[in-house]
C-alpha cells in the first residue's frame, strides 16, 4: 500500500505524488522524483505494514511526534492505518516556537489527533539542578539528578501512557543516526519490548536521510520551517535538528552556534542564566 492523499483517507484514491518545482524553475525536484520510484514505494509500503502489524499486536498505543521530519513521517504512517492515534508531543517548554507552530498547522491541516504532555520546564531544571557538565567529555547531562530525564522523556511518556492506557508506542528513531541505535534496531529489527513492560516499534528504522525527505515529497507533507531556517544559516542538513533548544546532543551538532546566529534576542536571554553556553559558540 502506498500513501494516499489525506482527503483520500486510508482508503481514499490512488497515490498521485506531488509535484514541486523549487527556486522557480521548471520541472521536479529530486525528491520528489525519488518519492514516485517503484523502490520508494516498495519502501513505503513495507513501512505501512510494520504500523498495520505493531497496532494488531499492542495496541492502544500512541505516536511519539516531536515534529522533526523522522517522527512526522512515522505521524503520516500511522493516522493512515488508525486516523485517530494519538501523536504525543512531549512539552519540554523549551521547544523552539517554529517546532509547535508546524504541528498545530500540520495537525489541523490533516486531522490529526495531537496531544500535549508537560511534566515541568527543561530549561528550569537545567538552571535549578546545575545538571549541565561542561567538563565532562561527551556533555552529558548530569544522570546523578533524574528530574531532567523525568521532565524531557519519562514524565511526558508516563502521562501519554496513562491518558491513551497505551501498551506501546511508534517512532522516528533510525539506526544510521548512531552506533548504538545501529544495535538496538538490527538486532530488534525495530520492535523490542522495553524492562518497563512497554513496547516501542520504529517503522523506519533502517531508512536513510534521502528516504525521508522523499516521502515527505511524496505524501505531500510540509517540512517544518525550522529545516529551512537553519538550512539558511549555513547548517548542513546532517546537523539539522528540531528536538530542544540547548540540550548536550544538540551541542554537539553546533546547536548554540545555529541559536546565536538565528535567535539572537533568544540566545540573549539564555547565555543570561547559562553564561557558559558562550563557550560552545
Amino acid at each position: 500500500m502506498t500513501p494516499t492523499p489525506r482527503q483520500g483517507g486510508h482508503h481514499g484514491p490512488r497515490f498521485r505524488p506531488q509535484v514541486a518545482a523549487r527556486g522557480g524553475g521548471g520541472g521536479l525536484d529530486a525528491d520528489t522524483l525519488r518519492g514516485v520510484l517503484a523502490a520508494s514505494r516498495r519502501l513505503h509500503t513495507e513501512a505501512l505494514r510494520r504500523v498495520e502489524a505493531f497496532l494488531t499486536a499492542h495496541s492502544p498505543a500512541y505516536v511519539a511526534w516531536s515534529g522533526g521530519k523522522d517522527s512526522t513521517v512515522v505521524a503520516d504512517l500511522a493516522t493512515r492505518v488508525d486516523p485517530d492515534i494519538v501523536l504525543a508531543h512531549f512539552d519540554t517548554g523549551f521547544d523552539f516556537p517554529e517546532t509547535l507552530e508546524h504541528q498545530d498547522r500540520l495537525a489541523a491541516e490533516r486531522g490529526w489527533n495531537l496531544r500535549r504532555y508537560r511534566c515541568g520546564n527543561a530549561l528550569e531544571e537545567m538552571i535549578r539542578t546545575g545538571a549541565w557538565d561542561h567538563e565532562a567529555p561527551d556533555l552529558t547531562i548530569d544522570g546523578g539528578d533524574s528530574e531532567w530525564l523525568h521532565v524531557t522523556r519519562l514524565g511526558p511518556a508516563a502521562m501519554a501512557a496513562a491518558d491513551t492506557r497505551a501498551n506501546g508506542w511508534l517512532w522516528g528513531l533510525r539506526a544510521s543516526e548512531a552506533k548504538r541505535r545501529l544495535a538496538l534496531l538490527g538486532r530488534t529489527r525495530g520492535v523490542y519490548q522495553r524492562a518497563d513492560g512497554m513496547w516501542a516499534c520504529s517503522p523506519i528504522w533502517d531508512w536513510r536521510d534521502r528516504d525521508i525527505y522523499a516521502y515527505h515529497a511524496a505524501a505531500g507533507l510540509h517540512l517544518s520551517p525550522l529545516y529551512a531556517k537553519l538550512e539558511a544559516l549555513g547548517c548542513p542538513r546532517s546537523s539539522q535538528r528540531t528536538g530542544l533548544i540547548i540540550d548536550p546532543g544538540g551541542l554537539r551538532h553546533g546547536r548554540a552556534v545555529w541559536l546565536k546566529r538565528g535567535w539572537p534576542d533568544l540566545w540573549t536571554r539564555l547565555t543570561a542564566v547559562l553564561p557558559r553556553l558562550k563557550e560552545d559558540a
